[in-house]
């Protein structure tokens, strides 16, 4: 397995990204799951949740397999997708423009997201989302029970991650 450049994971399993675009599984999963997976090729990017995965695929299309029907459907027509991130029962997307576009069971003032530009990586939580614009701010936008959404003002980051919620 020494081909592996990205993993990601949902409850039971675990998802290896290769080198050639194919995509390897560990764990239980459902054998329809692990039948079409097995057919994805030229897949660059992977996010999964409890009840999907989605692959993102070198021309930016996105593919998935799962339980969750209405992500699916939303997400089937995405295309110039370069990332996405998956929570909870809800993903958000990154496209080539650097704009964002997302699917799923959201939160409120989730449509804030179609206004931000010139976003170069993103992170979503179950309750929010963040993204790094090209000139090193963040902007967020979610609940913000426990401040996660106060970055008013950070500058010159290069990466983040938005969590979930724990108890």
């Amino acid at each position: 397995f020494g081909d592996i450049i990205a993993v990601d994971n949902n409850n039971n399993n675990i998802f290896g990204l290769c080198k050639d675009g194919s995509v390897r599984v560990a764990g239980e999963i459902y054998p329809a799951w692990k039948l079409a997976i097995a057919e994805w090729t030229d897949i660059v990017a992977l996010t999964a949740t409890h009840d999907i995965l989605v692959g993102i695929k070198k021309d930016g299309t996105v593919v998935s397999v799962g339980n969750n029907r209405a992500i699916a459907n939303e997400i089937k027509d995405w295309s110039d997708i370069v990332d996405a991130d998956a929570s909870g029962s809800s993903i958000v997307g990154l496209k080539k423009d650097g704009t964002v576009v997302y699917a799923g069971i959201i939160y409120s003032g989730a449509s804030v997201m179609k206004e931000w530009t010139d976003i170069v990586a993103i992170s979503h939580g179950e309750q929010h989302t963040v993204g790094l614009k090209k000139d090193g701010t963040v902007v967020a936008v979610g609940e913000n029970e426990d401040g996660q959404c106060n970055v008013q003002g950070w500058n010159h980051v290069v990466q983040l991650v938005a969590g979930a919620v724990s108890y």
